[in-house]
């Protein structure tokens, strides 16, 4: 884990970035949020930039070496506050004049990242406060990738779906509604990009679009598929772009393939759709592009329809995660949920665990089928939840 945060802090460009949009956006006597810490580095400089108060939210481990290094790298101890805890479950005292985020994707926002910009918008920022970034734009573009189709759609060519006996044939249909996380190079380009979605973080926090776009051929080739990226915005006018004229970094490209490779000249006319949407899983982005394309005479050539709905099926499982993303539902405990809520009750200082474990069997006899098994579990949330453990 350590080593993935070595390589964030080595990509330089992200690095200066978001060093000069939180010198642009943080005057002293500024407080600061960094949701997602890691190392603390965005809280580091939100500091040395001048802000009397940072609060450094941290849910995994990481945020103890964070600790480390802000007495290492420091001389004005005691501005940042850690937290040990995620952001949507934290108070903060007062609101703050900047929010940092840096939890993205290559396409910039996940349905989980939305809801911890919603939340962080709605309970953590000013009036008049900024995100760091403070937005996104989404490109779309035609791609030849003769190397991405082979290595992730058509690995198994039509003549190789049959394996042992076994057909796979249907595995081919998937992965052409599959959203696929690869690099591409500028060579690749069959046509400008086009932008298709831009978002002010302050004004609104969720990736759903739907978008008609056209793009001319500009280079004689074979379509494979489009690619799309995101580019990040600064305050001062900066940005970190995760596109083709960049060096490839951890967020990467995204390629959507169609469903076989055709033949384009120069002239040749796509029209399309691109859309998303958070159904029918609302934690995953339902992906659609879906078009035509002409040939320069305006004759049809192939169409197609093209989306990431039809993997849900094989997905149900994410219903029952995806409800405790949006910050909108109300949960309800389920047997797990009462018994601790039991245990719990009982850690007033005045049970001992034993005493508490001898209730659990009265209470939940059969889930504990002996005092053993009752003193362990017992023990096992004092441990995470007692004021002395």
């Amino acid at each position: 884990m350590i080593s993935y945060y070595r390589k964030l802090v080595a990509e330089h460009s992200r690095m200066q970035a978001f060093q000069n949009g939180i010198t642009a956006a943080v005057r002293p006597g500024d407080t600061v949020c960094e949701i997602g810490a890691g190392l603390g580095t965005y809280a580091f400089m939100a500091s040395r930039a001048g802000a009397a108060k940072v609060y450094a939210i941290e849910e995994g481990p990481v945020i103890e070496l964070a600790r480390k290094l802000y007495k290492a790298n420091q001389n004005d101890l005691g501005v940042i506050e850690f937290i040990k805890q995620y952001s949507t479950l934290v108070h903060l005292e007062d609101k703050v004049d900047v929010v940092i985020y840096e939890d993205f994707e290559c396409q910039g926002l996940s349905p989980l990242q939305e809801s911890v910009l919603k939340d962080a918008s709605r309970r953590f920022l000013k009036p008049g406060g900024t995100f760091i970034p403070y937005g996104l734009e989404l490109y779309w573009v035609p791609l030849q990738a003769e190397n991405i189709w082979q290595k992730e759609v058509s690995c198994l060519d039509k003549n190789e779906e049959k394996v042992l006996g076994l057909d796979f044939a249907l595995t081919r249909e998937l992965t052409s509604n599959e959203r696929i996380q690869t690099p591409f190079e500028a060579d690749s380009l069959l046509s400008s990009e086009l932008l298709i979605e831009s978002l002010n973080f302050a004004e609104k926090q969720q990736l759903e679009f739907s978008r008609e776009l056209t793009f001319k051929i500009t280079t004689s080739g074979t379509l494979h598929g489009f690619g799309s990226w995101a580019d990040f915005l600064f305050p001062g006018g900066h940005r970190f772009s995760l596109s083709y004229e960049k060096p490839v970094t951890a967020y990467s490209r995204a390629f959507f393939p169609l469903p076989e490779p055709v033949p384009v000249e120069t002239g040749d006319c796509i029209r399309m759709k691109v859309g998303v949407v958070k159904k029918p899983l609302p934690n995953r982005h339902t992906w659609s592009w879906w078009g035509e394309i002409d040939d320069r005479h305006g004759r049809s050539k192939f169409k197609w329809q093209s989306s990431t709905l039809h993997l849900s099926q094989f997905q149900k499982q994410d219903i029952e995660f995806s409800r405790y993303i949006d910050t909108d539902y109300c949960p309800v405990l389920n047997e797990e949920g009462h018994l601790r809520k039991f245990i719990l009750e009982r850690m007033n200082g005045n049970m001992t665990i034993e005493q508490i474990a001898n209730e659990l069997l009265v209470r939940f006899p059969e889930n504990f089928p002996s005092l053993g098994k009752a003193l362990t579990k017992v023990t096992r949330l004092a441990k995470k939840c007692s004021i002395n453990a």
